[in-house]
């Protein structure tokens, strides 16, 4: 079992802070850690499943530049072709392992993508590439 780090790339003028988590395959949450305009950070480790396991959580943040709440999600299946997925939208509360990310941001707001390491395997990486509208 690895344990990955969570990085979150902010490319907006607003500052954005870690404010909760849901799940239990989290360790080092940043709570309280801000993420600046134009930077970035590690917001929290998720520990990988071990064989025949199936992990999944969440981490939240806030915009302070309109309060608008936001979240992040990370699943490592290895039950089904060894699959991680990583998704980046606005926060919902009725999110689930069958819908991780129920609310996603516009198409030109954000992307994820994944960075392979020879130590500890493919980790995701959530960039948020520009403030994203009200949520309707």
């Amino acid at each position: 079992m690895a344990s990955l780090p969570l990085i979150v790339l902010n490319q907006t003028n607003n500052t954005l802070v870690v404010t909760g988590s849901r799940g239990s395959d989290l360790s080092h949450v940043a709570i309280n850690t801000d993420i600046p305009p134009l930077g970035g950070k590690i917001v929290a480790y998720f520990n990988t499943p071990g064989n025949m396991h199936d992990n999944w959580d969440w981490v939240y943040l806030t915009d302070l530049g309109t309060q608008a709440k936001y979240q992040i999600y990370v699943e490592w299946n290895r039950i089904v072709n060894n699959d991680t997925y990583a998704f980046f939208g606005y926060y919902n509360a009725d999110s689930s392992q069958q819908n991780g990310n129920p609310s996603p941001f516009p198409a030109d707001c954000a992307m994820t993508s994944f960075i392979s390491s020879p130590n500890s395997g493919s980790f995701p990486v959530y960039i948020l590439t520009k403030t994203p509208t009200a949520q309707g």
